[in-house]
Protein backbone atom coordinates (compact mmCIF):
# COMPACT_ATOMS: atom_id res chain seq x y z
CA UNK A 1 0.00 0.00 0.00
CA UNK A 2 0.93 3.62 -0.54
CA UNK A 3 2.51 5.97 2.11
CA UNK A 4 0.07 8.54 1.89
CA UNK A 5 2.81 10.69 3.99
CA UNK A 6 4.64 10.80 1.16
CA UNK A 7 3.83 13.28 -1.51
CA UNK A 8 5.31 10.99 -4.42
CA UNK A 9 4.47 7.79 -5.81
CA UNK A 10 6.43 4.57 -3.86
CA UNK A 11 8.57 3.94 -6.90
CA UNK A 12 8.82 0.24 -5.83
CA UNK A 13 4.93 0.10 -6.26
CA UNK A 14 5.88 -0.29 -10.04
CA UNK A 15 9.05 -1.68 -11.80
CA UNK A 16 10.82 1.46 -14.22
CA UNK A 17 12.61 0.35 -16.71
CA UNK A 18 15.49 2.94 -16.25
CA UNK A 19 16.00 4.09 -19.55
CA UNK A 20 17.26 7.65 -18.56
CA UNK A 21 16.20 10.52 -20.33
CA UNK A 22 19.54 12.36 -21.26
CA UNK A 23 20.65 13.44 -24.63
CA UNK A 24 17.54 13.52 -26.13
CA UNK A 25 17.14 15.92 -28.81
CA UNK A 26 14.58 18.17 -29.15
CA UNK A 27 12.95 18.04 -25.50
CA UNK A 28 13.13 20.79 -23.39
CA UNK A 29 13.60 19.40 -19.34
CA UNK A 30 12.76 22.85 -18.44
CA UNK A 31 8.98 22.41 -19.50
CA UNK A 32 7.01 20.22 -17.07
CA UNK A 33 4.67 17.69 -19.64
CA UNK A 34 2.00 15.66 -19.22
CA UNK A 35 3.14 12.49 -20.27
CA UNK A 36 6.52 13.16 -18.14
CA UNK A 37 4.35 13.96 -15.18
CA UNK A 38 2.04 10.55 -15.76
CA UNK A 39 5.27 8.63 -16.10
CA UNK A 40 6.11 9.86 -12.53
CA UNK A 41 2.74 9.28 -11.19
CA UNK A 42 3.67 5.28 -12.62
CA UNK A 43 7.06 5.33 -10.68
CA UNK A 44 9.19 5.57 -14.01
CA UNK A 45 12.38 8.26 -14.56
CA UNK A 46 11.54 9.52 -17.67
CA UNK A 47 10.80 12.36 -16.23
CA UNK A 48 13.06 16.21 -15.10
CA UNK A 49 13.26 17.74 -12.49
CA UNK A 50 10.17 20.47 -13.59
CA UNK A 51 7.65 17.41 -14.49
CA UNK A 52 8.28 16.14 -10.77
CA UNK A 53 7.59 19.51 -8.99
CA UNK A 54 4.38 19.94 -10.87
CA UNK A 55 3.97 16.49 -10.29
CA UNK A 56 3.94 16.64 -6.67
CA UNK A 57 1.99 19.89 -6.46
CA UNK A 58 -0.71 17.75 -8.19
CA UNK A 59 -0.62 14.42 -5.81
CA UNK A 60 -0.78 17.13 -2.69
CA UNK A 61 -3.75 18.11 -3.53
CA UNK A 62 -5.21 15.23 -4.86
CA UNK A 63 -3.29 11.95 -3.45
CA UNK A 64 -6.18 9.49 -5.68
CA UNK A 65 -4.10 10.27 -8.22
CA UNK A 66 -1.49 7.74 -8.03
CA UNK A 67 -3.79 4.76 -7.63
CA UNK A 68 -5.87 5.92 -10.79
CA UNK A 69 -2.52 5.96 -12.74
CA UNK A 70 -2.00 2.49 -11.90
CA UNK A 71 -5.44 1.65 -12.46
CA UNK A 72 -5.74 2.92 -15.83
CA UNK A 73 -2.01 1.18 -16.78
CA UNK A 74 -3.58 -1.84 -16.20
CA UNK A 75 -6.54 -1.26 -17.51
CA UNK A 76 -5.20 -0.28 -20.36
CA UNK A 77 -3.32 -4.11 -20.01
CA UNK A 78 -6.36 -5.82 -20.63
CA UNK A 79 -8.19 -4.23 -22.96
CA UNK A 80 -4.35 -5.08 -25.15
CA UNK A 81 -4.94 -8.43 -23.89
CA UNK A 82 -8.22 -8.82 -25.13
CA UNK A 83 -8.01 -7.42 -28.57
CA UNK A 84 -5.02 -9.03 -29.35
CA UNK A 85 -6.89 -12.63 -28.03
CA UNK A 86 -9.59 -12.13 -30.47
CA UNK A 87 -7.16 -11.66 -33.66
CA UNK A 88 -6.65 -7.49 -33.60
CA UNK A 89 -2.89 -6.68 -34.52
CA UNK A 90 -3.01 -3.21 -34.76
CA UNK A 91 -3.31 -0.84 -32.08
CA UNK A 92 -3.32 3.44 -32.42
CA UNK A 93 -2.28 4.96 -29.38
CA UNK A 94 -3.75 8.43 -29.00
CA UNK A 95 -2.38 10.73 -26.67
CA UNK A 96 0.21 8.23 -25.93
CA UNK A 97 2.68 10.01 -23.40
CA UNK A 98 6.06 7.92 -22.92
CA UNK A 99 6.12 4.60 -24.20
CA UNK A 100 7.83 3.45 -20.62
CA UNK A 101 6.72 0.88 -18.22
CA UNK A 102 5.32 -1.67 -19.64
CA UNK A 103 4.46 -0.10 -22.78
CA UNK A 104 1.52 -0.73 -25.41
CA UNK A 105 3.55 -2.38 -28.25
CA UNK A 106 5.31 -4.44 -25.79
CA UNK A 107 2.10 -6.07 -24.18
CA UNK A 108 0.88 -6.16 -27.67
CA UNK A 109 3.85 -8.27 -29.41
CA UNK A 110 3.54 -10.89 -25.86
CA UNK A 111 0.15 -11.73 -27.11
CA UNK A 112 1.06 -10.82 -30.76
CA UNK A 113 4.60 -11.47 -31.91
CA UNK A 114 3.71 -9.44 -35.01
CA UNK A 115 1.30 -6.31 -33.54
CA UNK A 116 2.25 -3.27 -34.48
CA UNK A 117 1.91 0.28 -32.68
CA UNK A 118 1.35 3.94 -33.36
CA UNK A 119 1.87 6.60 -30.92
CA UNK A 120 0.28 9.50 -31.34
CA UNK A 121 0.83 12.84 -29.25
CA UNK A 122 0.29 16.22 -29.99
CA UNK A 123 2.97 17.51 -28.12
CA UNK A 124 6.30 17.28 -30.64
CA UNK A 125 8.60 17.25 -27.40
CA UNK A 126 6.93 14.14 -26.19
CA UNK A 127 7.01 12.91 -30.01
CA UNK A 128 11.20 13.44 -30.06
CA UNK A 129 11.18 11.63 -26.40
CA UNK A 130 9.15 8.36 -27.76
CA UNK A 131 11.14 8.31 -30.86
CA UNK A 132 14.60 8.28 -28.41
CA UNK A 133 13.26 5.38 -26.61
CA UNK A 134 11.75 3.36 -29.32
CA UNK A 135 15.31 3.40 -31.47
CA UNK A 136 15.30 1.28 -34.63
CA UNK A 137 12.25 -0.85 -33.90
CA UNK A 138 10.06 -1.48 -36.99
CA UNK A 139 7.09 -2.71 -35.35
CA UNK A 140 6.13 0.75 -33.59
CA UNK A 141 6.42 4.36 -34.78
CA UNK A 142 5.59 7.61 -33.18
CA UNK A 143 3.97 10.88 -34.81
CA UNK A 144 2.88 14.13 -33.91
CA UNK A 145 -0.72 14.55 -34.68
CA UNK A 146 -4.02 15.97 -32.88
CA UNK A 147 -6.51 14.01 -31.69
CA UNK A 148 -9.39 16.33 -32.82
CA UNK A 149 -7.63 15.69 -36.53
CA UNK A 150 -8.18 11.94 -37.04
CA UNK A 151 -8.31 12.06 -40.93
CA UNK A 152 -5.00 13.61 -40.36
CA UNK A 153 -3.50 10.80 -38.62
CA UNK A 154 -4.99 8.06 -40.42
CA UNK A 155 -3.92 9.60 -43.45
CA UNK A 156 -0.02 9.84 -42.42
CA UNK A 157 2.45 8.00 -44.15
CA UNK A 158 3.41 6.22 -41.21
CA UNK A 159 0.19 5.46 -40.23
CA UNK A 160 -0.53 3.74 -43.76
CA UNK A 161 2.88 1.82 -43.65
CA UNK A 162 2.58 0.59 -40.23
CA UNK A 163 -1.01 -0.87 -40.27
CA UNK A 164 -0.71 -2.05 -44.20
CA UNK A 165 -2.36 -5.25 -44.12
CA UNK A 166 -4.07 -5.43 -41.18
CA UNK A 167 -8.19 -4.82 -41.37
CA UNK A 168 -8.82 -3.95 -37.57
CA UNK A 169 -7.50 -1.69 -35.66
CA UNK A 170 -7.99 -0.88 -31.61
CA UNK A 171 -7.77 2.82 -31.06
CA UNK A 172 -6.65 3.72 -27.35
CA UNK A 173 -7.80 7.25 -25.52
CA UNK A 174 -6.77 6.18 -22.21
CA UNK A 175 -6.19 9.56 -19.89
CA UNK A 176 -6.56 12.27 -22.74
CA UNK A 177 -9.94 12.94 -23.36
CA UNK A 178 -10.10 15.16 -20.66
CA UNK A 179 -7.72 17.67 -22.17
CA UNK A 180 -10.17 18.07 -25.21
CA UNK A 181 -12.09 21.12 -24.39
CA UNK A 182 -14.82 19.98 -26.93
CA UNK A 183 -14.89 17.75 -30.37
CA UNK A 184 -14.57 14.96 -28.59
CA UNK A 185 -17.45 13.44 -30.17
CA UNK A 186 -16.58 14.16 -33.48
CA UNK A 187 -13.42 12.09 -32.91
CA UNK A 188 -15.35 9.01 -31.89
CA UNK A 189 -17.42 9.57 -35.05
CA UNK A 190 -14.87 9.46 -37.38
CA UNK A 191 -13.52 6.78 -35.93
CA UNK A 192 -16.52 5.19 -36.60
CA UNK A 193 -16.55 5.86 -40.18
CA UNK A 194 -13.26 5.44 -41.18
CA UNK A 195 -12.09 2.03 -39.41
CA UNK A 196 -13.82 -1.31 -40.44
CA UNK A 197 -15.73 -3.08 -38.41
CA UNK A 198 -14.71 -5.27 -35.46
CA UNK A 199 -12.30 -2.28 -34.48
CA UNK A 200 -12.51 -1.88 -31.00
CA UNK A 201 -11.91 2.09 -29.07
CA UNK A 202 -11.17 2.36 -25.39
CA UNK A 203 -11.69 5.11 -23.24
CA UNK A 204 -10.29 6.24 -19.65
CA UNK A 205 -11.86 9.57 -19.08
CA UNK A 206 -11.64 11.72 -15.48
CA UNK A 207 -14.85 12.69 -14.06
CA UNK A 208 -15.45 15.29 -11.11
CA UNK A 209 -16.10 14.15 -7.38
CA UNK A 210 -13.23 12.19 -6.68
CA UNK A 211 -11.51 15.53 -5.36
CA UNK A 212 -12.98 17.98 -2.95
CA UNK A 213 -13.66 21.23 -4.52
CA UNK A 214 -10.55 22.89 -3.48
CA UNK A 215 -8.35 19.93 -4.77
CA UNK A 216 -9.97 19.94 -7.91
CA UNK A 217 -9.85 23.47 -8.71
CA UNK A 218 -5.76 23.34 -7.65
CA UNK A 219 -5.47 20.51 -10.01
CA UNK A 220 -7.27 22.17 -13.10
CA UNK A 221 -4.89 25.42 -12.21
CA UNK A 222 -1.67 23.38 -12.01
CA UNK A 223 -2.37 21.82 -15.45
CA UNK A 224 -3.72 24.78 -16.74
CA UNK A 225 -0.14 26.34 -15.80
CA UNK A 226 1.64 24.06 -18.20
CA UNK A 227 -0.73 24.46 -21.02
CA UNK A 228 -2.89 21.54 -20.48
CA UNK A 229 -6.36 22.57 -19.37
CA UNK A 230 -8.62 19.86 -17.82
CA UNK A 231 -12.36 19.12 -19.14
CA UNK A 232 -13.90 16.63 -16.81
CA UNK A 233 -17.08 14.61 -18.16
CA UNK A 234 -19.70 12.81 -16.15
CA UNK A 235 -19.96 9.28 -16.52
CA UNK A 236 -23.06 9.78 -18.78
CA UNK A 237 -21.05 11.96 -21.40
CA UNK A 238 -18.24 10.15 -21.57
CA UNK A 239 -20.60 7.09 -22.67
CA UNK A 240 -22.66 9.67 -24.91
CA UNK A 241 -19.22 9.68 -26.76
CA UNK A 242 -19.82 6.03 -28.36
CA UNK A 243 -23.02 6.76 -29.99
CA UNK A 244 -23.63 4.26 -33.05
CA UNK A 245 -20.74 2.10 -31.07
CA UNK A 246 -21.80 -1.18 -29.38
CA UNK A 247 -20.44 -0.66 -25.98
CA UNK A 248 -18.74 -4.14 -24.85
CA UNK A 249 -19.92 -5.72 -21.07
CA UNK A 250 -17.71 -4.25 -18.14
CA UNK A 251 -18.01 -7.58 -16.80
CA UNK A 252 -17.36 -11.15 -17.18
CA UNK A 253 -21.33 -11.75 -16.10
CA UNK A 254 -21.68 -9.55 -19.69
CA UNK A 255 -24.06 -7.78 -17.87
CA UNK A 256 -22.97 -4.42 -17.08
CA UNK A 257 -22.75 -1.99 -20.75
CA UNK A 258 -22.16 1.65 -19.14
CA UNK A 259 -19.10 3.43 -17.83
CA UNK A 260 -17.35 1.62 -14.82
CA UNK A 261 -14.46 2.52 -12.74
CA UNK A 262 -11.07 1.46 -13.97
CA UNK A 263 -10.22 -1.39 -11.71
CA UNK A 264 -13.70 -2.68 -12.73
CA UNK A 265 -13.39 -3.27 -16.34
CA UNK A 266 -12.78 -7.15 -16.25
CA UNK A 267 -10.42 -7.63 -13.67
CA UNK A 268 -8.11 -11.06 -14.32
CA UNK A 269 -9.59 -13.94 -12.15
CA UNK A 270 -7.70 -13.62 -8.55
CA UNK A 271 -6.27 -10.09 -9.21
CA UNK A 272 -7.18 -7.52 -6.61
CA UNK A 273 -9.16 -4.67 -7.33
CA UNK A 274 -7.45 -2.80 -4.39
CA UNK A 275 -8.81 0.81 -3.55
CA UNK A 276 -11.73 2.03 -5.02
CA UNK A 277 -10.44 3.96 -8.08
CA UNK A 278 -13.87 6.59 -8.71
CA UNK A 279 -11.12 9.17 -10.14
CA UNK A 280 -11.69 7.74 -14.03
CA UNK A 281 -14.33 5.69 -15.82
CA UNK A 282 -13.23 3.41 -18.36
CA UNK A 283 -15.42 2.69 -21.61
CA UNK A 284 -14.83 0.11 -24.67
CA UNK A 285 -17.27 -0.68 -27.55
CA UNK A 286 -16.24 -1.82 -30.74
CA UNK A 287 -17.80 -0.64 -34.49
CA UNK A 288 -21.02 -3.08 -34.65
CA UNK A 289 -20.76 -5.18 -37.99
CA UNK A 290 -24.67 -6.24 -39.03
CA UNK A 291 -25.44 -9.78 -38.86
CA UNK A 292 -22.63 -10.84 -36.22
CA UNK A 293 -23.26 -10.98 -32.75
CA UNK A 294 -21.54 -8.89 -30.29
CA UNK A 295 -17.00 -9.07 -29.47
CA UNK A 296 -17.29 -12.36 -27.33
CA UNK A 297 -14.87 -12.62 -24.43
CA UNK A 298 -14.67 -16.23 -24.90
CA UNK A 299 -14.95 -16.96 -28.27
CA UNK A 300 -16.23 -20.21 -29.52
CA UNK A 301 -14.59 -23.10 -30.94
CA UNK A 302 -13.96 -22.51 -34.87
CA UNK A 303 -16.46 -25.20 -36.26
CA UNK A 304 -14.26 -27.00 -38.78
CA UNK A 305 -14.52 -27.10 -42.58
CA UNK A 306 -16.78 -29.83 -44.24
CA UNK A 307 -14.18 -30.98 -45.94
CA UNK A 308 -12.18 -32.36 -42.76
CA UNK A 309 -14.81 -33.58 -41.06
CA UNK A 310 -15.63 -37.31 -40.96
CA UNK A 311 -17.72 -38.71 -43.27
CA UNK A 312 -19.50 -42.09 -43.61
CA UNK A 313 -17.62 -44.76 -45.84
CA UNK A 314 -19.10 -45.27 -49.03
CA UNK A 315 -20.58 -49.11 -48.93
CA UNK A 316 -18.40 -51.12 -51.51
CA UNK A 317 -20.45 -52.23 -54.35
CA UNK A 318 -20.76 -56.12 -54.13
CA UNK A 319 -18.21 -58.11 -56.55
CA UNK A 320 -20.39 -59.71 -59.91
CA UNK A 321 -20.20 -63.51 -60.07
CA UNK A 322 -18.35 -65.62 -62.43
CA UNK A 323 -20.00 -68.68 -63.64
CA UNK A 324 -19.37 -71.85 -62.38
CA UNK A 325 -17.28 -70.37 -59.72
CA UNK A 326 -19.24 -70.78 -56.46
CA UNK A 327 -21.03 -67.99 -54.19
CA UNK A 328 -20.66 -64.51 -55.56
CA UNK A 329 -18.97 -63.17 -51.84
CA UNK A 330 -15.76 -64.80 -53.08
CA UNK A 331 -13.47 -62.63 -55.37
CA UNK A 332 -13.37 -64.17 -58.70
CA UNK A 333 -9.53 -63.95 -58.68
CA UNK A 334 -9.38 -66.47 -55.88
CA UNK A 335 -11.04 -69.56 -58.68
CA UNK A 336 -9.78 -68.07 -61.67
CA UNK A 337 -6.74 -70.96 -61.56
CA UNK A 338 -9.09 -73.94 -61.31
CA UNK A 339 -11.26 -72.50 -64.37
CA UNK A 340 -8.42 -72.65 -66.50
Amino acid sequence: MRDEALPWPNHRRTPARRTGVTGVSGVDPSVATVARMWDFYLGGCDNYDADRKAARLVIAAAPHIVDAAAANRAFAHRVIGSAAAHGIQRFLDLGCGLPTLSPTHRVARSWRSRARTLYVDRDLQVVHHARHLLGDDSGAAAVCGDIRDIDAILGHPTTRALFAGGPRVCVLMLGVGHFVAEGLDLVTATLRRRLPSGSLLAISHAVPGAADRSGCDAVKAIYASIGSPLHLRSADQVAALFDGWQIEPADWTRTAQQPVPLHAWRPDIGEPVGHSIDAMTAVVGRIPERGTPAWNPWPARRPRPAEAQHRRRRPRPPTPAIPGTGPTTHSPHRHRKHDQ
